[in-house]
């Protein structure tokens, strides 16, 4: 008679696309059956009238209009780039040329 920790341990991993070889079958199905029990008792936790969360704590995103503005001076901002060519940073050479 099949193994019913084997059984979904298999269809897990087909699910997942992994290829288990016998011997790590045999190791992982009473691994996976242990993580999957540890669910049920996560499932049995009486949650009625308990509010639902976004995350451990209240804290939320700082957010603000996104409005343009001037950026800093250009030939200033230019000054700083190691590598200047006019009026235009200067960069490597990523693509031959054909």
């Amino acid at each position: 008679m099949p193994d019913p920790e084997e059984d979904l341990l298999e269809k897990t991993a087909s699910l997942a696309r992994l290829e288990l070889s016998a011997a790590e079958k045999e190791a992982l199905a009473p691994q996976f059956a242990a993580i999957l029990a540890h669910f049920q008792v996560l499932a049995s936790v009486e949650v009625e009238g308990v509010p639902p969360t976004l995350g451990a704590t209240e804290l939320c995103d700082v957010r603000r209009p996104d409005e343009p503005r001037p950026s800093g001076p250009f030939e200033a901002l230019l000054d700083n780039a190691p590598d200047r060519r006019g009026p235009h940073f200067g960069v490597p050479r990523v693509i031959d040329e054909a």
